[in-house]
């Protein structure tokens, strides 16, 4: 039949009694630590650097060590001299943020009054829910009192996240192994596909819903548009067409919360309806076909947090149709297109 020629299919995560009450009031969350078994990373400010008279460095090594016993992940932040006047007065939770933290630590005496201050800031990810602590230090001299603000400083923050409904680390020991994390993900995105062979640009429009339930691993289905595109092929035989595919996705890729660009890599095949319009020919000029056939494709992309739950994702991939499209453009003459195809996409995806 002039036209379009059917495909030929091939494979192609300090007292007595006050520790009983934080205990009491921390069991109900013992369940809730098999969800997020990933360690805390704390920030701790240092000052040293920049303002000597206001830094204590061996209480903040000291309270590093306390935290890292505990189960945290603390690391003390340099701080320069241009930039350590500001981290030193500048909002905790702003450094906490760029720092990408779960909480932050900041600790300032004035020696010669022997009597300083610890700040303590720390947040839940995935409700936006912070808290703040001051505590007043009465004695910043001897090793006594740096054991001493180690400890205050450890208790108010494990005091902290349970204010905040998360579990502290010495918490997650008693829960065991922990359990996938589990999410859904709707998309909506515009791409751009670019024919290798044919040098021809098309815009698309894509949606998509994506699951994660195992570490490392989503599954995402998508529905993309691309519409007919401009003429291909040789002058006096040229043909267009669009598409439309819904093709199944693999990706492997790290969990997201706290982490600021996630990097993944996947695999995708579906089915494709194609439409096409031969342009130029001698045999069929202005007729219009429809087929089936399928879209395979490999795409790396990387996302960029936006806020607790928005991500900006941005996607390169190859994709191929197999068996590709064939067009009977003259007697003599029969035109196939199966690709490559570059796919750029931008999407936002926002988490449920």
């Amino acid at each position: 039949m002039p036209g379009f020629a059917p495909p030929r299919y091939r494979k192609s995560s300090r007292t007595l009694g006050r520790r009983l009450a934080w205990l009491i009031g921390a069991a109900g969350l013992v369940g809730a630590a098999a969800a997020r078994a990933d360690p805390l990373f704390i920030a701790i400010v240092g000052l040293e650097p920049c303002c000597p008279q206001q830094a204590w460095p061996e209480a903040e090594r000291k309270t590093r060590a306390e935290l890292d016993t505990l189960g945290y992940q603390a690391r003390i932040l340099p701080s320069s001299a241009p930039a350590g006047e500001a981290m030193r007065t500048q909002p905790l939770s702003e450094i906490v943020r760029a720092a990408h933290a779960s909480g932050g630590v900041r600790i300032t005496r004035q020696a010669a009054e022997n009597q300083g201050q610890a700040e303590l800031w720390a947040r839940n990810p995935e409700t936006g829910k912070f808290a703040q602590k001051l505590i007043p230090l009465e004695e910043t001299h001897g090793n006594r009192a740096l054991s001493l603000v180690a400890l205050r400083i450890s208790e108010a923050l494990d005091a902290c996240l349970i204010e905040l409904g998360l579990p502290p680390p010495r918490l997650r020991a008693l829960s065991g192994p922990a359990p996938p994390r589990r999410s859904f993900a709707l998309a909506v995105g515009v791409s751009a596909s670019l024919s290798l062979e044919e040098q021809d640009l098309r815009p698309g429009l894509e949606i998509a819903v994506g699951y994660q339930g195992w570490p490392w691993l989503q599954l995402e289905w998508s529905a993309i548009a691309a519409p007919l595109g401009p003429p291909l092929g040789a002058q006096g035989q040229s043909f267009s067409f669009g598409y439309a595919a819904s093709p199944l996705w693999v990706y492997l890729t790290p969990p997201r919360p706290r982490q600021t660009v996630r990097p993944a890599l996947g695999l995708g095949a579906g089915p494709l309806f194609a439409w096409s319009r031969i342009a130029e020919s001698t045999l069929a000029a202005g007729q219009s076909r429809t087929t089936w056939t399928s879209y395979l494709a490999l795409g790396g992309r990387l996302g960029f947090a936006l806020g607790e739950r928005l991500e900006l994702v941005l996607t390169l991939r190859l994709a191929t149709f197999a068996p590709g499209l064939a067009f009977q453009l003259t007697d003599q003459t029969l035109t196939r297109f199966q690709g490559p195809l570059l796919e750029v996409l931008g999407s936002l995806f926002w988490s449920l």
